[in-house]
């Protein structure tokens, strides 16, 4: 493991994909106390002040994998976050870290996003992006009421340097798990266990229906009225009290 550290930079994501092009090792991280362009899973701005933990993993996940590396890193992720917090942690498909505060409603600690990307060796190669909410304070305030903060649930005294080797390690240990043929079979069962929304009424891409779970793939699968269909991507939400 390797690390890159700047004060301020434009996206980490932005930097690690350049080093991951030009044959980056995997477990090479970009962090940064404050992004000026900071991008969520979504593709929409992500606010990056000072307080908040910015980092982009490189990681050389296997083929057969790669579809559930944004799942496995949120799982991956809510483990090592859980173990540090006193509110119950969830992955919100497809691969946010959440906390629930009331039925159908949630608030982001974690963004999590993936880029593939494709040099010229026989391997792929991918980009883990992660945005955690730490301080209240440091958000606009037009932000700050959607989301939660690790200081506000954590069960100690915690500093951002004490996690960041830990979630660096969480995002490798993800791409790991899912190039691992044994591992991969596991791995629904304990996303479901922790998945948000499952047996809710959920809204997605225009259709509603009860969320089933995730299947094989990492793909939402919502039961409709005109059965059960997988999403890929999208945003999900719930609709029931």
């Amino acid at each position: 493991m390797h690390c890159l550290r700047y004060t301020e930079i434009d996206s980490t994501q932005k930097v690690a994909i350049s080093l991951a092009k030009e044959g980056a090792a995997e477990g090479m991280a970009v962090l940064s106390e404050v992004q000026t362009s900071g991008k969520s899973r979504r593709g929409q701005g992500w606010s990056s002040p000072p307080g908040g933990l910015y980092m982009s993993v490189v990681v050389h996940p296997d083929l057969m994998g790669l579809h559930l590396l944004s799942l496995t890193t949120g799982l991956e992720v809510r483990k090592e976050l859980a173990s540090r917090a006193s509110a119950q942690l969830l992955v919100k498909w497809p691969g946010d870290v959440v906390v629930e505060e009331s039925e159908g409603h949630v608030r982001k600690l974690a963004d999590v996003l993936t880029d593939v990307v494709n040099p010229t060796g026989l391997l792929p190669v991918a980009v883990v992006g992660l945005n955690l909410n730490a301080k209240r304070a440091m958000l606009p305030p037009d932000i700050a009421p959607r989301a939660v903060f690790l200081e506000d649930i954590a069960s100690g005294p915690l500093k951002l340097q004490d996690i960041e080797e830990p979630l660096i390690y969480a995002v490798i240990r993800a791409a790991r798990r899912i190039s691992d043929e044994e591992q991969r079979s596991v791995l629904g069962k304990e996303i479901n266990e922790v998945l948000w929304g499952v047996g809710r009424a959920v809204s997605i891409e225009g259709k509603r229906g009860i969320f089933v779970g995730i299947g094989a793939a990492g793909e939402a699968i919502v039961a409709t009225e005109q059965g059960e269909e997988a999403f890929w991507s999208g945003d999900m939400r719930v609709e029931d009290k």
